[in-house]
């Protein structure tokens, strides 16, 4: 196969975009795409390795098997074993665990199912998991095994046919993208359209049908038309780059642009200007390493932000040229001496690649097995087993065969009819010992907790599916449900309404509301408003009286104490690294605007204010984690805040 430099130059065209993307460069908003382009360019190459050999006579799979192993293996294996003594050192229990799994997962080629079963590109959060990248390798992976097996068996059939076959093949692919993008129901559905090959495989496709016809028709493409072309598919994979973000569906017929550019830049092999600029030394240079560069990036952005550095885009400017370092180091000593069969024969190879295989799997399956290693750190073990939140916190059994079979189902008194209702989410959930407190202390009150994760306690209002919960939340039934039942059925006389606001006012959750009055999209704060006056509204108008209970803010529990605490294995030691941070504007001004309307809203927040958020002792933490109370919290906020404010 004749060497095209301009096909690494694309490369650099991929990768580069990529890394931007990930590291928050908002220029680069669809950089993502530049793993699209990886995609068109192997279809393409690897269909020309395969076809050219088979057209000769001198295919054979265990051969191609070795160079894929030569080409990809080294120097993934060497970038995962540099990552597992920072691992060790730096991740805590969970996150050790977590990274186990995936090591599992990389090693057995299907790293793109294990995320998919986990969650979502976007919400695992690039920069928290080192191997997330690691994805794509897979969809490639498992291209590089079951297609060639294809070819072998429908190579008899001829070309024409063959062309029809895998033609069949891109059609099925593409509309399994564009639906699970546009139409998928469910989270799940939708995720696999990004991460499984199934969604993915007309991208590698496009690159076969090049392959098929550079090879069997030739290049007739003039000098005129490859200035066009070339341009063309230039601009369509610049403007998606620039233009697209994570809100796009993806893949679907957006990813038509990158896709068909990587293809017009392929398909002109004439000297146009775009192939010099793509043929550039430093270009080309960059190309080379692009492989080991992608490997590198998540890794060194991964750790930095588990270690807790503050970002900055200094910060991760310096991380890109350390990132490109790593690349060349990777690229010179490891990627080119495996490549070569001079020193490395194909029994190392394969032996390599055994034992590889089997030594991070062993490793992956030993941190999953003990759950991370949690005594790595006694001071740890000890704040996790004081503020431990049992499943008996959330529910009883009691109260989930009275009451229904909801996450949350809480009462002071089984034996009585409640009288108040706390209704909501986790958020919800963890005031519940607070508010017992208060009404349990000489008061004959008897409240009942109920609801269940990710649901607000908004009337009309459907969550559909999120991308922290990875599922259907049913929520517009639930509570409804919880509104015409227990409200209807039962004697209340006051209801407590708490949620989590992020998932109402974070982008990456659209609210839909089924009752039709307010659109989440078009206006997501008036919308939001509008929800929770007509589920205030509507209690009131029952009789009932209702109390909105503020959100609390976050805190660095898990991002900053938690691990000074690993690190130092001191309580006290780490104590001024808890703090609050208060990313709740938005909300925060909708419960200004809903107490100047009339509206009871227990000021949660004012109590905390007076509170040090830790004490000497671990099980003197306000917080559990990072956004919810611990059963401490709820007791000392939720007094406090009654007694700034009483609300009945």
């Amino acid at each position: 196969m004749k060497y095209r430099a301009e096909i690494d130059g694309l490369r650099a065209l991929a990768v580069l975009p990529v890394i931007l993307f990930h590291a928050g460069f908002e220029w680069f908003s669809g950089g993502f795409v530049g793993v699209d382009v990886f995609f068109v360019i192997s279809g393409y190459l690897i269909t020309n390795i395969i076809i050219s050999e088979m057209a000769e006579g001198k295919f054979s799979i265990v051969n191609f098997y070795e160079r894929r192993a030569r080409r990809i293996l080294p120097a993934l294996f060497f970038v995962m074993a540099v990552c597992i003594p920072f691992a060790w050192y730096f991740m805590l229990p969970s996150q050790l665990k977590g990274f186990g799994d995936s090591l599992v997962s990389v090693a057995l080629f299907v790293s793109n199912i294990h995320f998919w079963l986990g969650s979502g590109y976007f919400a695992i959060g690039q920069t928290g998991n080192p191997l997330l990248h690691t994805w794509s390798l897979a969809v490639e992976e498992q291209f590089y095994i079951f297609f060639p097996l294809f070819l072998l068996m429908f190579w008899r059939l001829g070309l024409r046919r063959l062309i029809i076959l895998l033609l069949i093949i891109f059609l099925i692919s593409f509309c399994i993208a564009n639906w699970a993008s546009f139409f998928g129901w469910h989270q799940k559905i939708a995720s696999g359209g990004f991460f499984l090959i199934p969604a993915r495989a007309w991208e590698l496709l496009i690159g076969s049908f090049l392959a098929f016809y550079l090879k069997f028709y030739g290049n007739r493409v003039g000098n005129f038309w490859g200035e066009l072309l070339s341009f063309t598919g230039l601009m369509l994979i610049i403007v998606s780059i620039v233009f697209f973000d994570r809100t796009t569906p993806f893949p679907s017929i957006y990813t038509l642009a990158p896709v068909l550019g990587t293809g017009l830049l392929i398909l002109t092999t004439s000297d146009t200007i775009v192939q010099k600029l793509l043929r550039l030394p430093m270009v080309v240079g960059l190309g080379l390493i692009s492989y080991s560069a992608y490997l590198w990036h998540q890794p060194v952005f991964a750790f930095v932000h588990i270690i807790g550095i503050p970002s900055s885009s200094l910060l991760y400017f310096a991380l890109i040229l350390i990132s490109l370092f790593l690349a060349y180091i990777s690229w010179r000593f490891v990627e080119k001496p495996f490549r070569s069969r001079s020193i490395m024969s194909k029994k190392v190879i394969f032996t390599f690649s055994a034992l590889g295989i089997s030594f991070f799997v062993s490793i992956g399956i030993l941190f999953s097995s003990f759950n991370g290693f949690a005594d790595r750190s006694l001071s740890y073990v000890e704040i996790k087993q004081e503020l431990d939140w049992p499943d008996t916190y959330n529910r009883t059994e009691d109260c989930l065969n009275l009451y229904g079979g909801d996450q949350y189902c809480l009462i002071s008194d089984i034996r009585r009819e409640p009288t108040h209702l706390l209704l909501g989410d986790s958020h919800a959930n963890h005031f519940y010992f607070g508010l017992n407190k208060v009404f349990t202390e000489g008061k004959d009150k008897n409240l009942l907790m109920t609801g269940a994760g990710g649901c607000p306690p908004l009337i009309g209002i459907d969550m559909g599916y999120t991308y922290v919960h990875g599922t259907d939340l049913k929520c517009y039934q639930r509570t409804n449900a919880h509104f015409s039942n227990l409200i209807n059925n039962y004697k209340i006389e006051h209801v407590y309404l708490a949620f989590d606001e992020d998932g109402l006012f974070d982008n990456k959750v659209l609210p839909k509301d089924l009752l039709g009055q307010f659109d989440f999209e078009a206006d997501r704060y008036q919308a939001v408003k509008g929800a929770l006056i007509r589920t205030l509204e509507l209690y009131e108008k029952q009789g009932i009286a209702v109390t909105l209970i503020e959100d609390m803010p976050n805190s660095t529990f898990d991002k900053q104490y938690m691990r000074c605490v690993w690190k130092l294995n001191s309580i006290i030691d780490c104590i001024d690294y808890l703090e609050l941070v208060d990313n709740h504007s938005s909300y925060n001004m909708l419960l200004e605007e809903l107490s100047e309307d009339g509206f009871h809203v227990l000021r949660t927040n004012q109590a905390l204010k007076t509170l040090p958020l830790i004490g000497k002792d671990a099980a003197e933490s306000l917080y559990r984690d990072s956004t919810h109370l611990s059963k401490y919290g709820s007791e000392t906020v939720v007094p406090i805040a009654f007694s700034l404010k009483t609300v009945d």
